[in-house]
């Protein structure tokens, strides 16, 4: 039961009786994904976080450097961060 799973580390939990999930985990458990069948969400997800954000840092971070302020890209690369 519950006993069993308390203090262990959450990718041993997610995967043990009675959640048994098909879960994938990476880094030592630090970053999770769904099971294959997930695979081109996760794929879409990534692309539609990537995008605008190559397009921020390459088009828009470089003249907010040089005509505002080097305020803004590096707030933005923080919080993206």
């Amino acid at each position: 039961g519950d006993a069993e799973l308390h203090g262990q580390p959450i990718f041993r939990v997610w995967t043990a009786p009675p959640l048994n999930g098909r879960h994938r985990f990476f880094c030592g458990g630090r970053c999770m994904c769904g099971p294959r069948e997930d695979t081109k969400y996760n794929v879409c997800a990534w692309v539609c976080v990537s995008l605008p954000s190559i397009f921020f840092f390459s088009i828009c971070a470089p003249f907010l450097w040089n005509e505002v302020s080097p305020v803004f890209p590096v707030a933005a690369a923080f919080f993206f961060v």
